[in-house]
């Protein structure tokens, strides 16, 4: 489950995608397994919109 902050307060959702999107700021907190965290900040860069 990955957590958010939104105008609604604190929200989870299973898509990392849709919670990178809706986010200003990421936090990763995931246990230390490499292969786990290569995928992760592989989605989270995926998702987040770039800046020009």
């Amino acid at each position: 489950m990955v957590f958010f902050s939104s105008g609604r307060g604190r929200e989870g959702t299973p898509d990392t995608r849709q919670a990178a999107e809706k986010a200003d700021f990421v936090q990763e907190n995931a246990p230390e397994r490499p292969q786990l965290k290569a995928k992760l900040f592989a989605d989270l860069d995926d998702a987040a919109p770039r800046c020009p």
